[in-house]
């Protein structure tokens, strides 16, 4: 089974998705191409995991549910909250609340991250797209994977 990861130019994302020994297309690449190449790869019949956001936009998300990252409800600390629910430790759980607080990461320097391949990390794209929306999937993620369907969500960010 071939699988075709860490797409940062979109030529080489499209000969990579009409490959036949292509089978699986994990969507590494900038958010607001996400969407255009994710489709395209579906529609070539191949298997697709996404980074998110799968989509800039609701409307491109046409009210269709699709899996892609974060994938973090195997990391050890949901692992760890998601026995001690299953076990009652925590009791009956009536609601869930989540801080994501990733620092000013602006001051971090971002735009001299670099990945194992040297393509830059995508900073103007995180900020474009805003906190809310890049980084709510990742508490989404292992609440449902713990309790099921969000049945109500508020968020807030700055």
């Amino acid at each position: 089974m071939g699988v075709a990861y860490g797409m940062h130019v979109h030529a080489d994302a499209t000969a990579l998705i009409a490959d036949p020994e292509i089978d699986i297309v994990a969507n590494f690449t900038p958010i607001p191409v996400h969407h255009e190449i994710s489709c395209a790869a579906l529609e070539a019949g191949k298997h697709v995991y996404s980074e998110k956001p799968l989509t800039a936009t609701l409307a491109e998300a046409r009210g269709l549910r699709l899996s892609a990252a974060p994938s973090n409800a195997l990391s050890p600390s949901v692992q760890t909250l998601w026995s001690l629910v299953e076990a009652g430790a925590v009791g009956d759980v009536r609601l869930v609340y989540a801080k994501f607080d990733d620092n000013p990461v602006y001051l971090l320097g971002p735009e001299t991250w670099r990945s194992a391949t040297g393509a830059p990390w995508p900073h103007l794209h995180e900020y474009e797209m805003g906190c809310t929306w890049e980084h709510a999937g990742y508490h989404l993620s292992w609440m449902c994977a713990l309790f099921g369907p969000v049945r109500s969500l508020t968020a807030f960010s700055k």
